[in-house]
C-alpha cells in the first residue's frame, strides 16, 4: 500500500511539470520567446548594441522578428552630438518552414533559424545621425534609408529580400529554454497540420 501511494505521489509531482510545458498555446509560447529575446536589450553583439527586439504573431500563419542594432547603447537621439549608426531588421516567416536551429557561442549565444529555402521576407533600414540644413537651419536629425524607405532623391525599387535564415541573440543561460520553446511551437503547427502524424 505504501508503495502504491509513493508511486502515485511521484506521478502527481512529475505530471504538472510536464503538462504545464505541453499545454502552452502558440501565443503563450511566442510570448515566452519574445520575453527571452528582450532580455538581451542593451547587450553588445557583432552587429552592435541590441536597442530593441521583438517576436510577435502577425496572424495565425506568420510571425515577425524585429531587431534594432546601434553603435551606442542608446537609440538614435538628437540630444547629444555623438555619431550614431544603426540597423533595423524585420523578418517575416511561417514557423512550419523552420527546418533546423543552430547555435554560435559568443558573448551572447547566437541562434539561427534555418528555413526550407528563401522563404523569409526580410527588410533592412539603415539609420544615421546628420545635420539637417533645410530651411536655413541646422537641426540634428536621425535619418533612415533602406529597402523599405523612400528617401528624398529616389525610391528603392526592391522593398524586401528573401532569405533562408534568421539570426537571434540570447543570454547563454536561456538558449536551451528558447530552443525547447521553438521546438514546442513547431510541434504545435505540425500537430495542427497532421494531428495523427508522427
Amino acid at each position: 500500500m505504501k508503495t502504491i501511494v509513493s508511486i502515485l505521489l511521484l506521478f502527481a509531482c512529475i505530471n504538472p511539470c510536464y503538462s504545464q510545458d505541453a499545454s502552452l498555446t502558440k501565443a503563450e509560447t511566442a510570448n515566452y520567446i519574445n520575453k527571452k529575446l528582450k532580455e538581451t536589450i542593451g547587450q553588445k553583439t557583432e552587429e552592435g548594441y541590441v536597442l530593441d527586439c521583438e517576436m510577435k504573431s502577425l496572424d495565425d500563419d506568420f510571425y515577425q522578428i524585429y531587431y534594432y542594432f546601434g553603435s551606442h547603447p542608446e537609440k538614435c537621439s538628437t540630444n547629444n552630438n555623438d555619431k550614431f549608426t544603426g540597423e533595423k531588421y524585420t523578418s517575416t516567416f511561417k514557423i512550419e518552414h523552420i527546418k533546423n536551429i543552430g547555435f554560435s557561442h559568443d558573448e551572447l549565444n547566437r541562434m539561427s533559424l534555418y528555413f526550407l529555402g528563401s522563404v523569409v521576407r526580410k527588410t533592412r533600414v539603415h539609420l544615421w545621425k546628420m545635420i539637417d540644413t533645410r530651411n536655413g537651419q541646422s537641426i540634428l536629425t536621425c535619418e533612415e534609408s533602406g529597402y523599405n524607405i523612400t528617401n528624398k532623391n529616389s525610391t528603392i525599387s526592391n522593398p524586401l529580400t528573401q532569405v533562408s535564415n534568421v539570426r537571434l541573440y540570447l543570454l547563454k543561460s536561456e538558449t536551451n529554454k528558447v530552443l525547447k520553446a521553438f521546438n514546442h511551437l513547431i510541434a504545435l503547427y505540425k500537430a495542427e497540420d497532421d494531428p495523427f502524424g508522427n
